[in-house]
């Protein structure tokens, strides 16, 4: 889905230290959530563009943090998670759904809001 290089995650690993990168995901994550409750009580092309930003920041740490900590492990999580998904999508789960997708992709394809309108 997204081309991340696993060559230049080890490289940050290696010239940070792993440490310094499990503080960089932490704040990451901080930052991450804040741009969500920005997007909540304001959805606006500024506020989209934002929580792309942050989670591109966060799924670049979340590959190190996962060459950190055994990536077989982390994959072996991924997939039972993946396929509890699957089984909840199956039976009919309480899944939410994205709120205004299509929206949000209409409005990325135009540009942002003209005049101040979300």
């Amino acid at each position: 889905m997204f081309k991340i290089d696993p060559d230049i995650l080890v490289a940050a690993i290696c010239s940070w230290g792993g440490l310094a990168q499990i503080e960089k995901a932490r704040e990451e994550c901080r930052e991450l959530i804040e741009a969500l409750d920005d997007y909540l009580a304001n959805p606006t092309a500024e506020t989209i563009n934002h929580v792309a930003e942050e989670t591109a920041d966060v799924l670049i740490m979340t590959h190190q943090l996962a060459m950190i900590f055994s990536p077989s492990s982390v994959h072996l999580w991924v997939k039972m998670k993946m396929e509890r998904l699957k089984g909840l999508l199956a039976l009919g789960g309480s899944v939410h759904e994205i709120p205004h997708r299509d929206e949000h992709r209409r409005r990325d394809l135009q540009g942002p809001p003209v005049g101040g309108e979300s």
